[in-house]
């Protein structure tokens, strides 16, 4: 499984469009997918990109707050957890890179806009 997904993230950066993303980040929702090393599964979240670069995570039973930067290439999010996110710009409605916690446990981490 972990094999098929690095070959459909290669696949996916060499037909994905190179043109700026940057500004469509903006005021923007995603559907976010992770999953951590020694998770058996994906969970979701919802993610909020605000305009003023500021973001919050919302799940089942949590919220958290943070701040987002982004390149043409790129975004990197802090969230006030101290969850570092990580993610190349696909398309305009894909990201793909991974996430680390604060106790230092690292996966992958997805994410398709709503």
């Amino acid at each position: 499984m972990k094999h098929l997904f690095l070959f459909l993230f290669i696949i996916t950066i060499f037909f994905a469009c190179k043109k700026s993303n940057q500004a469509s980040l903006n005021n923007s929702k995603w559907q976010t997918y992770f999953k951590y090393e020694t998770f058996t599964f994906y969970a979701e979240k919802e993610l909020v990109l605000n305009k003023d670069k500021t973001c919050y995570e919302l799940g089942e039973t949590d919220t958290t707050y943070g701040e987002w930067s982004s390149s043409d290439e790129e975004i990197k999010i802090n969230l006030d957890n101290k969850t570092i996110i990580r993610a190349m710009i696909i398309s305009k409605d894909s990201l793909s890179g991974y996430r680390l916690n604060e106790a230092g446990v690292s996966g992958e981490w997805l994410a398709k806009r709503k």
